[in-house]
């Protein structure tokens, strides 16, 4: 396989990727409604959005601080602090005052749509290539 080859394929999963799923940021203090599944909550702005599960979460801290949670998050308000577990790290607590913001994953239908399409473009054309190199040899 040439470098060009290499280089789409890498291109093509790293589109892939990044494609799959976004960020939706959320008030800190909606994180604990989605311990229940299908709970509307709060954008920072007030608007409301439906958080689909599974979902990852990132709490971003004042200082810049980003600590993220793998799926299953859940959380709980514990006198004025934020604490968070996840299937990757646990019980962590985050005073309120401290909290920059605080992000879920969803699906990116759009994204992941578009990286299926660029996977399989790039599948054909490999297949392409392979199929023009073998009958050149």
């Amino acid at each position: 396989m040439d470098g060009r080859v290499a280089g789409g394929v890498l291109v093509a999963v790293v589109t892939a990727l990044a494609g799959c799923h976004s960020w939706v940021p959320i008030r800190p203090t909606e994180l604990p409604k989605l311990n229940e599944t299908a709970t509307p909550v709060s954008e920072p702005d007030g608007t409301v959005v439906e958080i689909l599960e599974p979902f990852d979460a990132r709490v971003t801290t004042r200082s810049g601080a980003a600590v993220g949670f793998k799926h299953r998050v859940t959380s709980s308000l514990e006198n004025r602090m934020l604490v968070v577990q996840g299937s990757n790290r646990g019980r962590t607590a985050f005073p309120l005052q401290d909290v920059r913001s605080v992000d879920v994953s969803q699906p990116n239908v759009g994204g992941t749509t578009a990286a299926a399409a660029v996977l399989c473009g790039v599948g054909v054309i490999l297949i392409g290539v392979l199929v023009a190199n073998a009958i050149s040899n």
